[in-house]
């Protein structure tokens, strides 16, 4: 019997609640359901729908009769909007660090480019220089083979005049 009791009066506190939330917020009274426009618009300024009143109700009244859940939704609500500051913060981060990926792939690619370029062009200068090489060698030979022919050339002359030989290469 007790519980009866205190449900109705809970019931009524609520009924009345509603009915101050609806003085508070500059709401007319809705007419019974009958009466009820179906299908009205929010454009229309003097009629609202329910639908749009029960939010802001339901949310006065459990920051009256709840306070501590009322308080703990406020502290959720807060770390929320801090939550997407920092999302938005890391997002921002984030597509930046997806361009300076971007550009340094396309940085990365010129480069692993032109080294190839490089090494090709540095295998041509090796393969030149390798045949310089032996070109070198070569025309030093014929140099010191010359230079022998022209020594014993002028020796064999020295002789034949009667001139002494000394070295004189």
């Amino acid at each position: 019997m007790d519980n009866a009791v205190s449900c109705s009066s809970r019931q009524t506190r609520a009924i009345l609640f509603f009915q101050q939330q609806q003085d508070n917020l500059g709401m007319a009274p809705l007419p019974p359901t009958s009466q009820r426009m179906k299908g009205k618009s929010p454009q229309i300024p003097d009629i609202e729908p329910p639908k749009f009143k029960r939010p802001l109700v339901s949310k006065r009244y459990g920051e009256i009769f709840y306070p501590d859940e009322a308080s703990q939704i406020l502290q959720l609500e807060s770390m929320m909007r801090s939550f997407q500051a920092d999302i938005g913060r890391d997002t921002w981060m984030v597509s930046f660090k997806k361009y300076q990926h971007r550009s340094s792939r396309v940085e990365n690619e010129e480069l692993k480019r032109r080294m190839g370029y490089c090494a090709d062009k540095m295998g041509s200068k090796q393969a030149e220089f390798v045949e310089l090489m032996k070109e070198i060698e070569k025309l030093t030979d014929v140099y010191i083979e010359q230079r022998r022919n022209d020594e014993e050339l002028l020796k064999r002359n020295m002789n034949q005049m009667g001139l002494p030989t000394t070295n004189f290469m």
